[in-house]
């Protein structure tokens, strides 16, 4: 009897783990299911070629102000506006890199909200790059995100709003309001010997 039942036993446990491995088998994907698969990276709001560039424009679209960078016969960049001068080289060569790969950070794809509420209607501010083939690659900018990680913007004429980085945000930011001038070199000072440093005989007594 006791072998009987144990066979029963193993029986019953052979059977559920065929039932267990059918179910498995025959369970829908996540996305046949409709469900989002785990987002790839996203393509980039712009690209192009920083040696492409040749004016680079940031404008307030509350107020107007602009600050505006052009690459001139000389091989430097320099602000054209609000003032005339020199740029730092450095950072708009920093700042041309993070536009030419732009890519998101995410896409908010189910947007229930407004685009005021992204602070994009209007845009706070627009980005240009004008290149040597004549076109015109334009990112618009919003408000901080809420967490305060990010951006939201839009590229110009797409619908899509993304979360930017932080930190192309605040360049872009500071940039309307403080013009990257180029700095000026710390004089250097020469040491001019003086007669007290000389060797001066002591008198014999």
């Amino acid at each position: 009897m006791r072998f009987r039942g144990t066979l029963v036993l193993l029986a019953i446990l052979i059977a559920l783990a065929a039932y267990v491995l059918l179910v498995e088998r025959n369970a829908p994907s996540a996305a046949v299911d409709g469900a989002t698969p785990a987002p790839t990276t996203l393509p980039p709001l712009l690209r192009f070629a920083p040696a492409d560039a040749r004016l680079v424009r940031i404008e307030s679209l509350f107020d107007g102000r602009y600050t505006e960078f052009v690459y001139r016969d000389d091989g430097l960049w320099h602000i054209s506006a609000p003032v005339e001068g020199e740029a730092d080289q450095g950072k708009v060569v920093l700042l041309l890199e993070d536009l030419a790969d732009l890519t998101p950070r995410r896409a908010l794809t189910e947007t229930v909200a407004s685009l005021s509420d992204y602070g994009l209607d209007p845009p706070a501010m627009r980005v240009v790059v004008e290149l040597e083939d004549g076109s015109s690659p334009a990112v618009l900018l919003g408000t901080r995100n809420v967490g305060g990680s990010g951006f939201y913007a839009q590229a110009e004429g797409e619908p899509t709003v993304y979360v930017i980085s932080l930190a192309l945000g605040t360049n872009v930011e500071r940039y309307l309001d403080e013009p990257p001038v180029r700095p000026t070199p710390t004089p250097t000072v020469e040491q001019i010997p003086t007669p007290d440093s000389e060797a001066t005989p002591t008198p014999q007594g």
